[in-house]
């Protein structure tokens, strides 16, 4: 496990568990300065990472925003799940952990070196 910002990837920092949010229905304008006011009202903000259009470089309309301490994450959820953010009734849970990838393939069916 690789150590950033004194917490291993785990979330564990031997005090805290940091929690990923999910939030959903952002306006395509709303920028990170934003949810970073929002959300630090409510528990300390560790990082917000807002997912853009390959193509547009827009906003695809969600974020993701990780909490210091579950008790942070929690009040937010609270607080701020159906809170207007720039017109926009955000939806906020705690964010699913993303599966790793499957190996990619030949057309043969065996496996492709990275």
């Amino acid at each position: 496990m690789r150590a950033r910002d004194g917490v291993n990837s785990s979330g564990h920092d031997g005090k805290h568990i940091r929690t990923r949010l999910h939030i959903g229905n952002l306006s395509f304008d709303t920028p990170d300065e934003t949810i970073r006011a929002v959300f630090g009202r409510v528990g300390d903000v560790l990082e917000v990472y807002i997912p853009t259009d390959h193509n547009t470089g827009k906003s695809r309309g969600f974020a993701f925003v990780t909490m210091r301490t579950t008790m942070d994450a929690e009040n937010a959820i609270s607080e701020l799940d159906g809170y207007t953010v720039d017109g926009r009734c955000i939806r906020v849970n705690v964010a699913r952990e993303q599966s790793p990838a499957p190996a990619a393939r030949h057309s043969n069916g065996k496996e492709r070196r990275r």
